[in-house]
Order: C-alpha cells, then sequence, then structure tokens
C-alpha cells in the first residue's frame, strides 16, 4: 500500500477541503464511543481552526490505492501543549507501518519527540509497541476523563 500522508491545511481549494474534512469525520465518528463529544468537538474546534488558518490544529490522512482513508490523525500545536489528539489506522491497514509513518509526521509537524497522547485504558494494548518503539512514557491516569468508569492514560 502506498502511504500517502496529506495534511488538509494544505489544500486551498474550500470545496476540496470540505469534501476531505467529512471523510475524516466519516472515519473517525467510530471514535464517539470513547470520546462522546467528539463530533462538537471536530466541527466546532478542529474544521475552524483548519479554515482560518491559524496552525494550531491539524488533520492528517492518509490514502489507501483507492484513494480512500485508511488513517487519520489530529493534532494540536500549541506553545502550551503539543499533542496527539486523536489517531486511528483503519482494521484492515493496520501492521503496515501507517502508524509510524503518521507518529513521525506529528514529531515533525509539532516540533517534538514527545507529543501529548491520551489512549482509554482498554485500547492501550493496541499502542504498546507503537509507543515503545518511539519511547513514549506514561505519565498520569485520569479517571472520567471522557466517559464515567474509563480510565484514560496520559503519554509524554
Amino acid at each position: 500500500m502506498n502511504k500517502n500522508i496529506n495534511r488538509l491545511s494544505k489544500i486551498h481549494n474550500t470545496d476540496v477541503m470540505y469534501y476531505w474534512a467529512n471523510n475524516v469525520y466519516q472515519f473517525i465518528h467510530e471514535l464517539e464511543k470513547t470520546y462522546p463529544n467528539i463530533t462538537k468537538w471536530y466541527f466546532n474546534k478542529v474544521i475552524p481552526s483548519i479554515i482560518k488558518g491559524d496552525g494550531v490544529r491539524e488533520i492528517i490522512y492518509v490514502l489507501d490505492d483507492n484513494d480512500n482513508i485508511s488513517a487519520t490523525m489530529i493534532l494540536k500545536d500549541t506553545v502550551t501543549e503539543k499533542k496527539i489528539s486523536s489517531i486511528l489506522v483503519d482494521k484492515q491497514h493496520q501492521r503496515a507501518g501507517i502508524g509510524t509513518a503518521l507518529l513521525k509526521s506529528a514529531i515533525l509537524y509539532l516540533g517534538t519527540s514527545t507529543p501529548k497522547i491520551t489512549v482509554p485504558e482498554c485500547k492501550i494494548n493496541d499502542f504498546l509497541k507503537i509507543f515503545k518503539n518511539f519511547n513514549f512514557k506514561h505519565t498520569d491516569s485520569v479517571n472520567n476523563m471522557y466517559i464515567d468508569g474509563i480510565t484514560e492514560l496520559i503519554f509524554n
């Protein structure tokens, strides 16, 4: 599979940007199960920031050979926070180096080898290998951060 990595902010045609923004949303909406306000956050924070061009938010997405989204990542870059807000790789494209390519892109974009990332405790096994490869350190755990009864693990 070709790892065609794209940044939403680099699209200058508004119609094309909205097309890909909506495709990314369709790809990530399943995260609503662990992040209940993701729709509101995506359309009220992420997309307006990218359209404004303030550099605070970025969506990086990967297309497969058929121009379907196979992975995406949303970044936050402020003076006080360098964060991978979400990362998702389609199950059929996992273990193909896409997550590694995305994390390398995040490190370059954010300008740090230790971006903050949080993961629900129930999903940590999906991330252990890549976190180890990038030397990410578990720094905190927060109960009920997004959903009652779910512990969010914070790295870096």
